[in-house]
């Protein structure tokens, strides 16, 4: 996943997952401005985001109080984008003040939304959810033949539990060129490190919790970066790994990760006759 897709991910989950957050939360046209142009439409289309009114004030920078000031909506004009302005409460000699009226632009999101979509993308019914969906269960998983409890939790940072594993929800999510939607390869991990069908079982130690989960969260991020480099090199046939990695840390889809540790935890896919990459190794 693109690095700028992923630090627009973490900031929406961090509003709806905080300690005390309620469970809807509203996101404004100030909150996105440093996410990919194209985010927007996909979380939408998604489900995760949906558009609310339009703001009716606006933090004022007119003075140093910042006053939530209420704005008035300018008649549009033609060929110009609609526009709002207002005047310092405080001050009568500062402003008029102007802006778009994209700026006032929100959207809502909440834990129950984010639970749908996981199910959805799953193919999955939500069994049952507490009143601000802070733990949302779900139909068991089946992947490879396995079979495991699935649940999603929200806390310090929301998880996704599978058996008796678990790893941030973050690490499950992927964002193609499709759009967003469940890595099953991540859960596949997950149930391969999950000896129990539910969490609490005898062979799980809650000692050793955290260290499993840093282990299986570690392993999802190589996973995906090994993807990346895949697909880099189906694109890029005559580059060697070192090159992948330099190409791949550009494009900020490293993980924040050097080239140097990329080309360490990734391998190159293997050729056939001719110098073509097999097909069953690429996506």
């Amino acid at each position: 996943m693109d690095q700028d897709y992923r630090r627009a991910l973490e900031e929406l989950l961090a509003r709806i997952s905080e300690p005390g957050a309620q469970a809807r939360a509203e996101i404004t046209a100030e909150d996105v401005e440093r996410w990919p142009h194209d985010a927007i439409p996909v979380l939408v289309a998604a489900g995760i985001l949906r558009p609310s009114n339009p703001a009716a004030a606006i933090v004022c920078y007119g003075c140093e109080e910042r006053c939530l000031t209420q704005i008035v909506i300018l008649p549009a004009q033609a060929d110009e984008p609609r526009r709002a302005t207002w005047t310092c409460d405080l001050f009568s000699d500062k402003g008029p003040f102007i802006c778009t009226a994209d700026a006032l632009q929100r959207w809502s999101t909440s834990r129950s939304a984010l639970a749908k979509f996981v199910g959805r993308s799953l193919g999955l019914e939500i069994r049952r959810s507490d009143r601000e969906a802070k733990r949302v269960v779900y139909d068991p998983i089946r992947i490879g033949g396995e079979r495991r409890s699935l649940s999603i939790e929200f806390g310090g940072g929301p998880l996704i539990c599978v058996g008796s594993s678990r790893a941030p929800l973050l690490d499950a999510l992927e964002w193609t060129e499709a759009g967003i939607t469940i890595d099953r390869e991540a859960l596949a991990l997950c149930i391969s490190s999950s000896p129990e069908y539910l969490s609490g079982g005898k062979r799980y130690q809650p000692s050793t919790a955290v260290r499993d989960d840093k282990k299986i969260s570690t392993e999802i991020r190589y996973r995906a970066l090994q993807r990346q480099i895949e697909r880099l090199a189906k694109k890029h046939p005559n580059l060697n790994k070192d090159q992948l990695a330099s190409k791949l840390t550009s494009s900020t889809a490293g993980r924040g990760m050097s080239a140097s540790r990329i080309a360490r935890v990734t391998r190159m896919p293997k050729k056939l006759p001719g110098g073509k990459f097999s097909p069953d190794r690429l996506p």
